[in-house]
């Protein structure tokens, strides 16, 4: 499983660094193993399917206009669009709040590896989002703002390039990440939030460091949304190969 090494940037004092010096040494790296008695929550969800992947108690799942859902590369959850239809593609939602931040000094870390592939027209013009956020989908019809009011996740809205983005009551914040993705080849992000600032990471490397403005959203019940849009009627598909985020209790 994907990792993160956090302790030769950041040292954590309590939570996911916090194992006795005897445990083993991948216990300082995430994912965790053991994280109940540290003091952290870990959900995840691996984003890969078989045959059939439909609306059940947990996922509400919605194809937009004429979007596919279907088995990706490595082992990942295929998102298409429809060469001849415009804004086509697929949304996955929690049909229940599966997570809320307990205050808005609670660390947390979030993690996804994405690929989005153009097999016509432009990266910029698709639409998508990783994250944990109120029930409400990512984008709005035009596909060009945020629409969610609570939450946080990576994504990216037609016109523009991948950010970190998180809304508190709808006041929102984004940060930049270093461009857009390459057709076609993964990249893995990644955002530890340390309680006042948010340390965004991409292919393991630090990228850039931000504080937290308005504060993290605390208090609201959150669930995982995974959305792919594509703003132009092109055959593109976006790969997501799972959702990670652990939460300090």
């Amino acid at each position: 499983m994907s990792r993160v090494k956090h302790n030769a940037v950041h040292k954590f004092t309590a939570g996911l660094n916090n194992a006795p010096e005897n445990h083993p040494a991948a216990l300082a790296e995430l994912p965790i193993t053991s994280p109940v008695f540290q003091g952290w929550k870990v959900y995840y969800e691996p984003l890969t399917i078989g045959a059939t992947y439909a609306d059940d108690a947990y996922w509400e799942i919605t194809a937009i206009t004429t979007g596919t859902l279907v088995p990706g590369g490595s082992n990942s959850l295929r998102f298409g669009a429809k060469a001849t239809t415009d804004n086509s593609g697929y949304l996955l939602q929690h049909e229940a709040s599966t997570v809320q931040v307990g205050a808005a000094t609670k660390k947390f870390y979030l993690e996804t590896v994405v690929a989005l592939t153009n097999t016509s027209g432009t990266q910029a013009a698709n639409e998508w989002f990783v994250g944990w956020t109120d029930k409400q989908q990512a984008t709005p019809a035009a596909g060009t703002s945020w629409d969610f009011e609570d939450g946080f996740g990576f994504g990216q809205v037609a016109g523009g390039t991948p950010v970190f983005v998180t809304n508190s009551s709808d006041s929102e914040q984004s940060v930049a990440l270093s461009g857009g993705l390459t057709s076609g080849t993964y990249r893995k992000y990644a955002c530890y939030f340390d309680g006042t600032n948010y340390n965004i990471y991409e292919d393991d490397v630090l990228i850039t460091q931000a504080l937290a403005s308005p504060a993290v959203v605390a208090d609201v019940p959150l669930g995982c949304q995974v959305l792919y849009k594509s703003g132009e009627a092109k055959t593109n598909y976006l790969d997501v190969k799972y959702a990670l985020l652990a939460v300090e209790l």
